[in-house]
C-alpha cells in the first residue's frame, strides 16, 4: 500500500467516524425531540422562546415569498427552525389540548379535500 492509499483510508475511516457520530446524534434527538424542546424551554425560558417562535416565522413568511417571487430561497431551512419553535410552543401552551385541536383541524382539513374531489 502506498502513502497516498493509506493517508486516503485514514481519511475515510475519519469521516466514517464522524458519520457514524452524527447519524447517532441524530437518532437520539429524533427520538426525544419533546426532551429536547423541554431543555430549551428551561435554559432559554418560556418568553425567549416565544420571542423565537415568531421571528423564525417571519423568516419562514419572507422565504416563502422568494419562493413564490422565483427567487432563491431557504424554506427548508425556516420550515425545520418553525417545527422546532412549534414543538416548543406545544409543550409551553399544553400538548393534549395542542393536539386535540390539530386532531380536529386534520379532520376539518380531511372533509375540506373530499369536498373539493365531489
Amino acid at each position: 500500500m502506498t502513502y497516498d492509499q493509506s493517508a486516503h483510508i485514514t481519511d475515510l475511516q475519519a469521516r466514517n467516524t464522524g458519520l457514524v457520530e452524527r447519524v447517532r446524534i441524530l437518532e437520539r434527538v429524533a427520538n426525544d425531540q419533546e426532551s429536547v424542546y423541554r431543555r430549551a424551554l428551561d435554559a432559554f425560558g418560556a418568553d425567549a422562546q416565544i420571542d423565537m417562535a415568531i421571528e423564525e416565522g417571519a423568516e419562514l413568511t419572507v422565504e416563502l415569498m422568494h419562493r413564490k417571487r422565483g427567487r432563491q430561497h431557504n424554506a427548508p431551512e425556516e420550515i425545520a427552525d418553525v417545527l422546532i419553535t412549534a414543538g416548543q410552543m406545544r409543550l409551553l401552551f399544553g400538548a393534549e389540548a395542542v393536539d386535540a385541536i390539530l386532531v380536529g383541524k386534520l379532520a376539518d382539513l380531511e372533509q375540506r379535500i373530499d369536498g373539493a374531489k365531489g
